[in-house]
């Protein structure tokens, strides 16, 4: 017998599993590829990393990752930092989950890493989208929320070069209490780079800066506003709720209860419903499927 070669074994096997029966799971895999990033933003989960993580999953537990994720069905697998451009091995990421049929996309903020070069790299490999974090409608304000002068500039500048290579783009912005007035102006600037959709996200950590966290009031006043501003607007608004107004007693005027499941990995591998601080487990030690069971049981509430 003909020892297959390691290119040829390892196609079998993406094969094999991009035909097993997809079991239901998750909407939307959010994985943070790495820590590693040269900004300093106010809600991120990555703090001050210039370099990857001690604990960060290498490229062959990435590559399980993804075909674990294809095992809980198809969701959108969503590739976000820190800065993922940081991480040498995106491409090979970005290729295995294409070949495996899971739609990928990118969530970058504005650094000089967004070369047509490397975007293209990335389009050939089976990329569909990028989606760019843009959170203030000047540089002022961006910069401000970024921590890095000319993070602004470099986001337009990425939009630019996303768009000449023929991918589509989105935009994220993490709302605070302080920039909830400038939400028409910021989707004004969406509108005007032509993205697809735009993501809100109430981008506030009260447990890094408790005198900044959304009142219950002004919470459900800016979802109204958003959701007052969403019928305007000729591409699709997302809102993710702040985490701490989650549950089964959203506060007035905000729809903010749990639906589709969502799930962040981390770069060391922990799962977590997204946005809800609710810790599922690490896929080092428990299967992904396991995981997703997990989230999905029905709980128990105390009598």
């Amino acid at each position: 017998m003909i020892p297959m070669s390691y290119k040829a074994a390892r196609l079998a096997q993406l094969a094999a599993v991009k035909e097993r029966p997809a079991t239901p799971g998750a909407e939307r895999v959010i994985w943070q590829v790495t820590r590693a990033c040269d900004l300093c933003c106010a809600p991120c989960r990555s703090e001050v990393f210039n370099q990857p993580g001690p604990r960060q999953l290498s490229l062959e537990e990435g590559l399980e990752l993804i075909e674990q994720v294809r095992r809980i069905g198809q969701p959108q697998l969503v590739l976000t930092g820190g800065d993922p451009l940081k991480r040498p091995d995106l491409a090979t990421l970005v290729l295995s989950a294409h070949r495996l049929g899971l739609p990928v996309s990118l969530t970058l903020s504005g650094t000089p890493r967004t070369t047509p070069r490397l975007v293209g790299l990335l389009k050939a490999a089976g990329l569909d989208q990028i989606t760019f974090c843009l959170d203030g409608p000047d540089e002022a304000t961006h910069d401000g929320f970024r921590h890095v002068k000319g993070s602004f500039r470099w986001t337009l500048d990425g939009v630019r070069v996303a768009q000449a290579i023929g991918l589509p783009i989105g935009v994220e912005t993490s709302v605070m209490p302080d920039t909830v007035d400038q939400l028409g102006a910021v989707s004004a600037l969406v509108g005007r780079i032509g993205a697809r959709h735009w993501q809100v996200t109430f981008g506030n950590r009260p447990e890094r800066d408790p005198g900044c966290a959304f009142t219950p009031e002004l919470h459900a006043d800016t979802v109204r506003r958003l959701s007052a501003l969403q019928g305007t607007l000729n591409y699709r608004v997302r809102i993710t709720p702040a985490s701490y107004f989650l549950g089964n007693s959203p506060v007035p005027g905000c729809t903010s209860r749990w639906r589709a499941l969502e799930l962040f990995i981390g770069d060391d591998g922990a799962v977590e419903r997204w946005n809800t601080g609710l810790e599922l487990g690490n896929v080092r030690t428990t299967p992904l499927a396991e995981l997703v069971a997990l989230a999905t049981a029905p709980r128990v509430h105390a009598a």
